[in-house]
């Protein structure tokens, strides 16, 4: 009784491995990412020199292999390159089968397609600043790459886009037009991988106005 219990348990956790390592993913990429190239080796001991290949990937809905490659068949090149620049989300599989006379194998690579994080920490001054002056709001906790495009009220540049660096940060440097009208900036999109995503975060800086009055005599 104990026996068959013991063998039930390791047969469960066995198929509960197999369960995990199959549907593991491989790599993730992100929404818009264009070619990639993926290979096999064709040196023994892990290829088989003179083999062809088939390269097919699956759900193949807006995937495709670029021009030259052919339709999904690829004849004696152990690499295909994929455009995944309009494979909306989700899991996909690259399938190779190699053949080499009569025999015949294949290996599996499991893809998925992620939507890029958009959220972004936007830092103003502190302070109140004076008419006219400039100042910067500061990006953080942005996506390296990402460029963000943003409009200026009582302020130059009324409009314009800045790159995220590889930090995730970046820097918006505005000058105030020396009204008494606040400053006010608001990151209108998000671009990632040639793709917009739309946001709305407005900042807003106090104007510090000092006026002096006419110089009266006082004795």
């Amino acid at each position: 009784m104990i026996n068959h219990l013991l063998k039930t348990l390791i047969t469960f956790a066995l198929l509960l491995v197999t369960s995990i390592a199959y549907s593991q993913v491989d790599q993730e990429l992100l929404l818009g990412t264009g070619n990639k190239t993926y290979g096999v080796d064709l040196a023994e001991p892990d290829g088989t020199p003179g083999s062809t290949y088939e390269w097919t990937v699956t759900p193949s809905t807006d995937v495709s292999f670029p021009p030259g490659i052919g339709e999904n068949i690829i004849t004696n090149d152990n690499k295909a390159t994929i455009n995944w620049s309009q494979a909306p989300e989700g899991e996909y599989e690259i399938k190779v089968v190699e053949k080499n006379l009569t025999c015949s194998d294949e290996q599996t690579f499991q893809v998925k397609i992620i939507s890029p994080k958009t959220d972004i920490t936007v830092t103003p001054p502190t302070e109140k600043i004076c008419a006219g002056s400039s100042t910067s709001f500061q990006i953080s906790d942005a996506l390296a790459g990402s460029i963000l495009h943003y409009t200026v009220t009582n302020g130059t540049p009324t409009e314009g886009n800045i790159t995220i660096d590889a930090s995730g940060k970046a820097s918006i440097n505005l000058t105030h037009d020396g009204s008494e009208n606040s400053l006010i900036l608001t990151i209108n999109s998000i671009e990632i991988n040639g793709r917009t995503y739309l946001l709305t975060i407005t900042e807003t800086i106090e104007i510090n106005i000092v006026k002096t009055s006419e110089i009266t005599p006082l004795d």
